[in-house]
C-alpha cells in the first residue's frame, strides 16, 4: 500500500447498548445526560489506535429527532462534537457524524430538498462550532439525500466526506449503482467517498473497487458481518480477527480510510490496526487532512478548465473509464462519459421545463444509430418561481434523465442544479460571455457544455 492510510473507529450504538442505553432511548441524548459514557467510548477507540473518531450525533437532525427544535439540535451536536474533540485532542481527527433524516425526499416523499438542506446546514454548523474537523455523511441510501447533506455541510463551510449504504446488488436502496453515486458525489471534491453499514467487509470489496474508478480517496466502514439471531439475540458474527483480516483487503482495494460500523468494537479496531504492519504508509492525521484539503482546492482549479465541447473527442490523459477526468454527465442511475471514442452524443433542445413531459423523453430519441445518445437541453425560464423549479426538476428523477440546463438567470440555474439528482450540464456560449455560468456550474458540481 503506497498511499497513506488512516484507521477509523467502530460502532457507537453497539457500545452504548453494552453500557446500558435502554431500547428506544435517543443515543444522542447521552451527549448531555451521560457525557462520561460517550467520552469513555471515544477513549477506548483512541486507545485501540483509531486515527479518526466519530461524534455521537448520527441521528441528531431535526427530522430524526421528531420535531426537535433548532436549539435542541444545536445543543446535542455541539455537546457531541466537544466531547469527541476533548478526547481526541491533537491525536486524532474528529468526524462530525451526520445520518439520514428518516424521511423520503421529493418526488418519492414529502420532504423537500430545500428543507433537508436546511436541516443538514443547522447540524453541520453545530458540529463545526463544537470542534469537528470535518463532516462525515454516512449510511445514505438515497443519492439525493446525500447531495442535500453535502450542500448543508458546504453551507457551513466544512470539509466533507460521504458514505452510502450499498446493498448486495451493488445499488443503494433507492436504486443508484455505487459507481454512479461515486461519480456524482466526486464532482463536489469531497475528502472521501465510500460505503458504510449494510454488509461485512468481504461483500463491500466490489463496491469499493467500483468507487475507486471515480475518486482517489475512498473510505469503507463495514459491519462485523451480517446480523444473525442467536439465543434470541441479534449478534454480528465476525470476531475481531476475522473482521480485521477481511477489512485489510479494503485497504488493498484502494480505500485510504477504513473503520467499522454495526457490531464492531474497540477490539475490532485494535486488530485492524495491527494488520497494517510496516507495509502501510501511516501518516499524522491532522497533517494528512490539511494535505487533502489543499489537494481538493487544486482540483477545484483544474475543474474550472474541465468542459465538454460538443463534437470533440477526448484528448490527453484518459482515466480507467476511458475518458478525461470529470468529463461526464450522470442521471440518478447512469453515467454518460463524454468525448469517448465510439460514442456520439446529440444535444436535443426540448424547450422550457414547463412544457417538458419527462415520460416522453427517450435516450435514443429518433436517432437510429445505437452508438448515438440524445441528451435534452432543458430551458429554465428566469421568471419561474423557485418552488416550481424545484418541483419540476425533482420529477426528472423518475425517468432518470441526463440533462443539460440552459437559462438566462443565474438564480434560476442555481435552483435547477441544486435539485437535480445527478450531474447536469450547463449550456454556455463558446464566445466566453457566460463566465458567471461556468463558475456556477463548477460550484454546483455540474459540467460546462459548449456548443
Amino acid at each position: 500500500m503506497k498511499q497513506p492510510v488512516l484507521v477509523g473507529d467502530g460502532a457507537m450504538g453497539t457500545m452504548l447498548q453494552q453500557m446500558g442505553l435502554p431500547v428506544g432511548e435517543t443515543p444522542e441524548e447521552w451527549n448531555i445526560s451521560h457525557p462520561q459514557v460517550i467520552a469513555e467510548i471515544h477513549r477506548q477507540y483512541l486507545e485501540a489506535g483509531a486515527d479518526v473518531i466519530e461524534t455521537n450525533t448520527f441521528g441528531a437532525n431535526s427530522y430524526k429527532l421528531r420535531g426537535g427544535t433548532a436549539s435542541k439540535v444545536r445543543e446535542m451536536n455541539i455537546a457531541g462534537s466537544r466531547l469527541a474533540r476533548e478526547m481526541a485532542g491533537s491525536k486524532a481527527l474528529v468526524a462530525g457524524s451526520v445520518g439520514p433524516t428518516g424521511c423520503l425526499l421529493a418526488p418519492w416523499g414529502e420532504l423537500s430538498f430545500a428543507d433537508a438542506v436546511r436541516a443538514y446546514t443547522l447540524q453541520a454548523a453545530a458540529l463545526a462550532a463544537g470542534g469537528a474537523d470535518f463532516i462525515l455523511i454516512e449510511t445514505m441510501t438515497d443519492l439525493q439525500e446525500a447531495r442535500a447533506a453535502m450542500f448543508g455541510a458546504m453551507s457551513a463551510d466544512m470539509p466533507v466526506a460521504v458514505q452510502l449504504t450499498v446493498e448486495m446488488s451493488g445499488r443503494t436502496l433507492m436504486g443508484t449503482p455505487c459507481s454512479v453515486a461515486a461519480a456524482v458525489l466526486s464532482a463536489f471534491k469531497p475528502l472521501w467517498v465510500g460505503c458504510n453499514c449494510g454488509t461485512g467487509p468481504e461483500a463491500m470489496l466490489d463496491s469499493i473497487r467500483q468507487m475507486r474508478h471515480w475518486t482517489n480517496s475512498v473510505s469503507a466502514f463495514p459491519n462485523a458481518g451480517l446480523p444473525e439471531w442467536q439465543a434470541g439475540k441479534q449478534v454480528y458474527p465476525l470476531d475481531p480477527e476475522s473482521f480485521a483480516a477481511n477489512s485489510h483487503r479494503l485497504f488493498e482495494a484502494g480505500a485510504s480510510l477504513v473503520g467499522g460500523c454495526c457490531g464492531t468494537t474497540p477490539a475490532h479496531i485494535r486488530m485492524l490496526r495491527s494488520t497494517l504492519g510496516s507495509s502501510a504508509r501511516v501518516v499524522e492525521s491532522h497533517e494528512y487532512l490539511q494535505e487533502m484539503i489543499a489537494k481538493r482546492s487544486n482540483q477545484n482549479k483544474v475543474s474550472e478548465g474541465t468542459k465538454w465541447v460538443v463534437g470533440e473527442e477526448s484528448a490527453g490523459y484518459l482515466n480507467t473509464q476511458g475518458m478525461q477526468p470529470g468529463m461526464f454527465l450522470a442521471s440518478r442511475t447512469n453515467v454518460f462519459p463524454l468525448g469517448q471514442d465510439g460514442v456520439k452524443y446529440q444535444l436535443g433542445p426540448v424547450g422550457s421545463i414547463v412544457n417538458l413531459e419527462p415520460s416522453s423523453w427517450s435516450l435514443t430519441g429518433k436517432v437510429q444509430d445505437p452508438a448515438q445518445v440524445q441528451i435534452p437541453i432543458v430551458e429554465i425560464p428566469e421568471d419561474l418561481a423557485s418552488p416550481v423549479i424545484a418541483s419540476m426538476v425533482a420529477e426528472l428523477q423518475i425517468g432518470a434523465m441526463p440533462v443539460v440546463f440552459a437559462s438566462h438567470s443565474p438564480d434560476a440555474l442555481k435552483e435547477a442544479l441544486l435539485h437535480y439528482c445527478g450531474r447536469a450540464g450547463v449550456l454556455v456560449s463558446a464566445n466566453g460571455d457566460d463566465e458567471a455560468f461556468v463558475e456556477i456550474a463548477v460550484a454546483m458540481g455540474a459540467l460546462p457544455v459548449y456548443r
